[in-house]
């Protein structure tokens, strides 16, 4: 049966579980419904379906995936040995909202663990994820179903929002019933640790294998998804508010509010949504991605979300919401000029900038896409800076610049190479280039 790219199936019907499993052994592209979110999914032993899905969701290579299989057995080509505490944990939690994070087998592509001797796998626990992985006969790859850094899908609609044709089918199970992703725990170290928190709560592992480490912390090199310091991100600037109930936005501006029950009357805001009229978390954590997206495309000025107790599931509400609140890096269309280059080492690796003829030194982003010398007066420039997706037209860089014909021909031509890597010597050698107006590329 041939589909457009993109189509929404309804996943009820067996045949469209059976043409969702040709297109995964086919190595293509499907987004599916678990109980936390929507993932796209590929065949996790396939390196160029992988490749796909870190290309359709802009997603850098340094963020590694979870592998999502039906049954243990499947755990034997995956896994080469497991901790005590991680059979414990499987007996209580699979299926379910647990990852784990677990020491991988060659087989398993390096691509999935982003260089990483460990791998996060997960059994869902959703009939359709798990009618979908038996009819395949492969472990699935799945981040959500998202661009990487926006919030994640709760529902179909919200997967062919954001991605459209760039997977090839979608199965429409409903919306998602926990709404707020896995947890991820770690046992390969001293002590266990949750690296995630998400639907599964840190007190209903601690009841099973006892204390375990906690560190919400941020990562420039994650060890699990979701731990860089700007994700689940809407486009609309979002600051979490003190305290629930007594915050007017300033005079004049649209605002939105995030209410985690219903509010005391409350005047100045363009929008509300209510998570839960009695503050349920379970509520909260179910509505919370859809309400955030809902909010996001009223075209506001700034969003405000109340908080919650952070016990419980309060504690993956809260750090979604901070991640969520934590403001975008430099903005690269600002830092970007006539003497400014982006240079990176290659896909998924970091991204420095040279301005005024001078390296700064630091990390501005991940090169998601082709990133070449002449980025500066040209040429297409794709990265994530702290999970903000942003891409320059190279046409509309040629054009601000007036340059000779042969010029722009020869410029664009250059953007069709493999983009070099550098060396910090090297990078500091194209800093006088780009500061005396050259335009040659050098390479090492």
């Amino acid at each position: 049966m041939g589909i457009a790219k993109g189509t929404i199936l309804s996943a009820a019907r067996p045949e469209s579980i059976r043409l969702a499993a040709e297109i995964i052994r086919a190595g293509g592209l499907v987004a599916f419904p678990t109980e936390t979110v929507y993932g796209l999914g590929c065949d996790a032993l396939n390196p160029e379906a992988v490749a796909r899905v870190f290309e359709a969701k802009q997603r850098p290579r340094f963020d590694p995936l979870i592998v999502h299989i039906a049954d243990r057995a499947a755990l034997d080509a995956l896994v080469s040995h497991m901790s005590l505490s991680d059979h414990i944990l499987m007996d209580a939690f699979w299926p379910g909202p647990l990852t784990l994070v677990l020491p991988k087998r060659p087989v398993v592509p390096d691509l999935v663990t982003a260089g990483l001797p460990t791998v996060a796998v997960r059994m869902p626990a959703h009939p359709v994820a798990q009618a979908l992985i038996r009819e395949a006969g492969v472990a699935i790859a799945a981040p959500s179903a998202n661009p990487f850094g926006y919030v994640s899908p709760t529902c179909a609609q919200h997967v062919l929002d954001g991605l459209g044709d760039r997977v090839d089918l979608i199965l429409d199970g409903g919306s998602c019933p926990l709404g707020v992703e896995s947890t991820i725990m770690s046992t390969v170290g001293a002590m266990p640790e949750v690296l995630r928190p998400g639907s599964l709560l840190l007190s209903d592992i601690e009841a099973i294998i006892g204390p375990v480490i906690c560190r919400l912390r941020s990562e420039q090199t994650p060890l699990a998804p979701g731990q860089l310091a700007r994700h689940y991100a809407t486009r609309t600037p979002l600051a979490i508010l003190p305290t629930r109930g007594v915050h007017r936005p300033p005079v004049g501006e649209r605002a939105g509010l995030l209410a985690m029950s219903s509010p005391v009357e409350l005047g100045g805001y363009a929008a509300i949504e209510v998570l839960s009229p009695s503050g349920n978390l379970r509520e909260v954590a179910q509505h919370l991605f859809a309400a955030l997206r809902l909010l996001d495309g009223l075209s506001l000025d700034r969003l405000y979300a109340e908080p919650c107790d952070e016990q419980g599931l309060g504690l993956a509400i809260m750090d979604r919401l901070r991640r969520c609140a934590t403001p975008r890096g430099p903005g690269m269309r600002e830092m970007l000029s006539p003497t400014a280059a982006l240079v990176g080492q290659g896909l998924g690796e970091s991204v420095g900038l040279i301005t005024d003829g001078r390296f700064s030194g630091g990390t501005y982003g991940m090169v998601v896409g082709h990133v070449a010398p002449e980025a500066a007066v040209g040429g297409t420039i794709a990265l994530v800076d702290e999970g903000d997706s942003v891409t320059m037209d190279a046409e509309q860089r040629l054009l601000q610049l007036n340059l000779p014909d042969e010029e722009i021909a020869r410029r664009r031509a250059a953007w069709q190479s493999p983009a070099p890597r550098y060396t910090r010597g090297v990078l500091a050698k194209y800093a006088k280039q780009v500061s005396s107006a050259s335009t040659g590329a050098v390479t090492d």
